[in-house]
């Protein structure tokens, strides 16, 4: 099953006819721009839920502790490469 997905990866990789690390400057603000949009989103986010969870008690709060807690799971190289896809900006 480990084989399928790198031959997945393999397959898909030519195809995103964009450098990702042309040089080591191009992989600083790749990396710069991840951490900002994220940052973001996780406050945006995160505020709302985690006053929820702290400050109400009901019947979602078990399910929604569930999802909060799911990227704990999933394996964070998974999660990366996906976000670099979606950043990444194609160079001509």
């Amino acid at each position: 099953a480990h084989e399928d997905h790198i031959g997945a990866i393999a397959h898909i990789w030519p195809k995103l006819k964009c450098k990702i690390f042309a040089t080591p400057f191009t992989a600083i603000l790749i990396s710069l721009k991840l951490a900002i949009v994220t940052c973001f989103f996780l406050a945006l986010i995160g505020t709302p839920l985690a006053y929820f969870l702290a400050f109400k008690s009901k019947k979602t709060k078990t399910f929604i502790e569930t999802i909060v807690t799911l990227p704990l799971v999933l394996p964070p190289t998974v999660i990366g490469f996906y976000l670099i896809i979606i950043l990444c900006i194609p160079f001509k």
